[in-house]
């Protein structure tokens, strides 16, 4: 019995590592190539500051992820498989509410406010007004279930 839950610890501890990297990556890629900024590049100060934020976070949350006395979330494999659902889901309508904020149509001048488009991800802006931010929640949430860690859901 113990040799089958030290393989699910690690395949958790593999899939948190998988899906915090698959996290960054998007960030930094999007970042590269959907985002564009009024100044034409990130403040050198927000720069670091974001760097620092994800450095922290990221090793204080590895470090209880990978802790010796981590143990596998309470309801297994369905728990571990449905935040991992919420994590992809929240990735998903992350990447598509930027695509979205990035192809504004400009009138007159102005920018003109986002509503729901045929992404299906895009739909809740009839509801939301700053879908991004609920789609960035919203992995972090799955991320925390998938886990089992309060330090997740900080």
């Amino acid at each position: 019995m113990e040799y089958s839950l030290q393989i699910a610890d690690e395949f958790v501890v593999r899939l948190a590592a998988g899906c915090h990297t698959f996290h960054y990556v998007r960030r930094l890629l999007e970042t590269r190539l959907i985002h564009s900024f009024s100044h034409g590049a990130l403040p050198v100060d927000e720069l670091v500051m974001n760097t620092f934020h994800y450095w922290t976070f990221g090793a204080w949350m590895s470090y209880f992820i990978n802790h010796p006395q981590y143990t596998i979330p309470f309801y297994g494999e369905t728990q571990v498989h449905g935040g991992l659902g919420i994590f992809t889901i929240g990735q998903i309508g992350n990447s598509s509410t930027h695509i979205a904020l990035n192809n504004l149509e400009l009138t007159d001048g102005k920018r003109k406010m986002v509503g729901p488009k045929k992404n299906p991800f895009t739909w809740l802006f009839a509801y939301v007004s700053c879908l991004n931010h609920t789609y960035e929640l919203l992995p972090w949430t799955g991320f925390a279930i998938m886990t089992q860690t309060v330090v997740g859901m900080l």
